[in-house]
C-alpha cells in the first residue's frame, strides 16, 4: 500500500493540475480568485494562478492577488504550527489534529504544514505507546496480585472450574500478558532501555505464564547482569577519581561533584565490597571537605569579615543543603548583617560585632 501512495499522489497532482489549468482560462478569473480567497482556499487559488501568463488581460490584478494570497498562506503556516505546538504541549491531541487538517485543507501543498503534521503524528504515537506500556504494567501487577485468590477459587471448584468464564479468562490473560511482557523485554533491550527491561523481566518472572519463553528470560538476565556490572565498574572508576582529587585538596567544584556522585550511589548502591568501601571513603572525604569549608568561614567571621564568611557558608550550603551546622552559621551571620545594616541606616556608631564563638 505504501508503494502505491506516491503513484496515487502523482496522479492526484496531475488531476488537480488539469482542473487548475482549466480554471485559469476563466473570463472572470479575478472574481473567481476573490471567491476562493473568501473561502480561504489558498492552495486552489495559487494552483490556478500558476497557469496565468503575462499576456492575460488581468495579469497585473492577478499577480497582486497572488502576492496577497501567498502572504496569507505564510501566516496560516505560522499560526497553525504555533497552535499545534501549544495543543501538543497541553496533550490536547485531537485539537492539534484538527488544526493541521483544517490548515492543510486550505493550503494542501504546504511542505511546512506536512512536516509539522508528521512530527505531531509521531509525538502522538510515542505518547500512546507510553500509555499502552503503563496499562500493560498495571495489568501485569493486577494479575500477579490476584494469583493467590485465583488459586484458592480453583482449589474450591476443582470440578466446576471450567464453568466459570472469569476464571478461564484470568488464565488466558496471564498467557497473553506474559507474551506482551516478553515483547516489551526484547524491545527495551534493543533500545538499551535497561530500566524498562528490568521491570518487564521482573513482571514476566512473577506472572507465572506456562507459555512464556524461559530462554528469552534467561538471556535477558545475563544481559542485564552484564550491564549492571559495567555500570558498577564505571561508577567505581568515577568514585576513585573523585577520591584521589579530594585527597589533593578541596574546592567548590570537586565538593559539588562529590555530592552528585554520592547521590547517584545512594540511588544505585553496589552490593560488592569494593563499591561499599569506595562509597564510604568518598562520603568521609566529602564531610571532611565541608567541615574544612565551615571552619574557613568561621575564621573570617571571627576576624569581623561577616560578609565573606556568609558567602563561604552560602556556597557550601548550595552543595550540602541539609547540613544543620551550616544552617546555624548562616542564620547567625544573616542576623548580624541585618543588625549592621539597620544601625548604618540609623546613623549610629557601629561597633564591631561580638565575633567570639
Amino acid at each position: 500500500m505504501r508503494r502505491l501512495w506516491p503513484v496515487f499522489f502523482l496522479l492526484l497532482q496531475f488531476s488537480l493540475g488539469g482542473c487548475a489549468y482549466l480554471s485559469s482560462q476563466s473570463s472572470n478569473l479575478p472574481d473567481k480568485i476573490d471567491s476562493l480567497l473568501k473561502q480561504e482556499q489558498y492552495g486552489k487559488a495559487l494552483d490556478i494562478l500558476d497557469y496565468v501568463k503575462p499576456t492575460d488581460k488581468d495579469y497585473a490584478t492577478l499577480m497582486s492577488q497572488k502576492k496577497h494570497i501567498q502572504q496569507l498562506a505564510t501566516r496560516l503556516e505560522s499560526s497553525t504550527i504555533k497552535a499545534g505546538k501549544k495543543y501538543i504541549s497541553q496533550k490536547e491531541w485531537y485539537q492539534a489534529q484538527m488544526v493541521y487538517e483544517q490548515a492543510l485543507d486550505k493550503y494542501p501543498q504546504s511542505k511546512k504544514l506536512h512536516i509539522a503534521q508528521q512530527h505531531f503524528l509521531q509525538q502522538r504515537k510515542i505518547y500512546l505507546q507510553q500509555l499502552e506500556l503503563i496499562l500493560l504494567i498495571n495489568k501485569a501487577n493486577w494479575l500477579i496480585g490476584n494469583a493467590a485468590v485465583q488459586k484458592k477459587m480453583q482449589h474450591a471448584l476443582p470440578n466446576d472450574y471450567e464453568r466459570y468464564p472469569a476464571l478461564r479468562n484470568y488464565d488466558q490473560e496471564v498467557i497473553d500478558t506474559g507474551d506482551k511482557l516478553t515483547v516489551c523485554l526484547k524491545q527495551a533491550l534493543d533500545k538499551n532501555n535497561y530500566k524498562l527491561a528490568r521491570t518487564c523481566l521482573q513482571l514476566a518472572e512473577k506472572i507465572g505464564s506456562p507459555d512464556i519463553d524461559q530462554q528469552t528470560l534467561a538471556s535477558a538476565r545475563k544481559t542485564l547482569a552484564r550491564v549492571k556490572g559495567t555500570r558498577i565498574s564505571k561508577r567505581n572508576t568515577e568514585t576513585l577519581a573523585l577520591i584521589a582529587e579530594l585527597k589533593q585538596g578541596y574546592s567548590h567544584d570537586n565538593l559539588r561533584r562529590a555530592r552528585q556522585q554520592l547521590d547517584v550511589l545512594a540511588k544505585h548502591p553496589g552490593a560488592d565490597p569494593e563499591s561499599i568501601q569506595l562509597q564510604k571513603e568518598l562520603g568521609t572525604l566529602f564531610r571532611k571537605g565541608i567541615d574544612q569549608g565551615i571552619a574557613g568561614g568561621s575564621r573570617q567571621y571571627s576576624q569581623g569579615h561577616i560578609e565573606e564568611a556568609l558567602q563561604i557558608w552560602t556556597d557550601l550550603n548550595s552543595i550540602d543543603p541539609g547540613n544543620q551546622k551550616l544552617a546555624e552559621h548562616i542564620d547567625r551571620a544573616e542576623h548580624v548583617m541585618e543588625k549592621l545594616d539597620r544601625l548604618s541606616k540609623e546613623g549610629a556608631k557601629i561597633k564591631p560585632p561580638d565575633t567570639k564563638e
